[in-house]
């Protein structure tokens, strides 16, 4: 019920049935605690609880540890909060080269060796 109603961008009561199905989840089945922390984490940042949305997304990352879309979403919920001057890379495996910011300009419109002059 609870990714039904993140589908319906009802993110309330996602986080309650998402919540609740973490509640009475057995602690052996991480199936359903990784689609959880996972729904969760997007719920909450949906909602602007981006505290929140990193700790279920950190969460996630315990039983996906190489998924890069969810660090970069973590690193962006770091910005809004404007935490720390680190991203969630930084901050686990030491400096990157390259700034957010420029990673993700980078993924959407293409590495650019020099600047596009009309």
């Amino acid at each position: 019920m609870g990714v039904t109603y993140f589908k319906l961008g009802d993110f309330r009561r996602a986080i309650a049935h998402l919540e609740k199905s973490e509640r009475v989840r057995p602690s052996k089945d991480s199936s359903f605690g990784r689609y959880n922390a996972y729904y969760l984490g997007f719920s909450y940042m949906n909602l602007g609880d981006y505290r929140a949305a990193i700790a279920h997304f950190e969460e996630y990352l315990r039983f996906r540890p190489a998924d890069a879309y969810v660090e970069e979403v973590i690193d962006w919920c770091h910005e809004q909060l404007n935490l720390t001057g680190k991203t969630y890379r930084d901050q686990i495996a030491g400096a990157l080269s390259v700034p957010f910011r420029e990673r993700r300009a980078n993924l959407i419109y293409g590495a650019q060796s020099e600047p596009v002059i009309p």
